[in-house]
């Protein structure tokens, strides 16, 4: 898809033998794909992942973001998270692709998630993240180093525009409440069924995943905050809290603000 793709949402769409619904009533009728991700259309999302994708590419990309896989970060106990594997999966194969494609029936942990928000940010080069940058002796002599690897997993054009469109769900969607004046935040939220016992429970995962400044990119973020009480939207009481930690932040690290408006 590109950015300009319309869609069409009645409010579900019904796939590999299961119905996913939209969080809105009635849906949100013709939208472009930018739009989609601006307003979390489950539906669309269900689309990509088992028809317009498919098993096979789907697992290729989810794969080369890092997920199913330990990130290989410099901490000990890191998991893997919960991948399904094309061919393996004991129930509805189109319909297991569908819910990953809107963040059901898999698993990851928020390390994963960062990694990824970051590969965009890094114009699509995935980054093996490390506590430390390097170890030193009691005279300052450097005794061992952690190096900045990094992997390809998108062309540089695709993560400049999927960047934009991120942007656009800051400014124009679910995550307005994460955008900082001057620093441009670019991110996506998130509101997630808690799963116990083989099934959804009413319980939530509410998060906002992101970076700034979007068009040149100093720190990456998430917010997880998890079983939430009342509201549980991740726009609505994540997204603030990753405003008010990344923008100390960026001041800390003596990053101007730009004061013209985005382009």
């Amino acid at each position: 898809v590109t950015p300009s793709t319309r869609f069409y949402d009645p409010g579900y769409i019904k796939i590999g033998g299961v119905t996913v619904r939209c969080w809105r009533a009635g849906g949100h009728g013709s939208q472009t794909f930018v739009e989609a991700v601006e307003n979390s259309c489950n539906p669309v999302f269900a689309e990509l992942g088992a028809d317009r994708l498919g098993g096979e590419k789907f697992y290729h990309y989810i794969t080369r973001y890092g997920f199913g896989n330990q990130t290989g970060v410099d901490f000990p106990g890191e998991a893997k998270g919960l991948v399904p594997v094309p061919g393996k999966i004991q129930w509805g194969e189109v319909a297991r692709w569908a819910n990953v494609g809107f963040g059901q029936g898999i698993g990851i942990t928020p390390l994963q998630l960062l990694s990824a928000t970051a590969t965009i940010a890094n114009k699509g080069v995935r980054v093996t993240p490390h506590f430390m940058k390097e170890i030193r002796d009691g005279q300052g002599r450097v005794m061992e180093e952690y190096p900045v690897t990094g992997t390809q997993v998108i062309k540089e054009e695709t993560a400049r525009v999927f960047s934009e469109v991120l942007r656009s769900v800051v400014v124009n969607g679910s995550g307005s409440l994460a955008d900082i004046p001057g620093y441009r935040v670019a991110g996506k939220t998130g509101t997630a069924q808690v799963a116990e016992g083989g099934r959804y429970t009413d319980r939530r995962i509410s998060s906002f995943a992101g970076f700034a400044p979007a068009d040149d990119p100093r720190i990456a973020a998430v917010v997880v905050l998890y079983h939430p009480k009342g509201q549980s939207y991740g726009g609505v009481i994540a997204a603030p809290v990753f405003r008010a930690v990344v923008e100390d932040a960026l001041e800390t690290m003596g990053v101007p603000r730009r004061r013209e408006p985005d382009p």
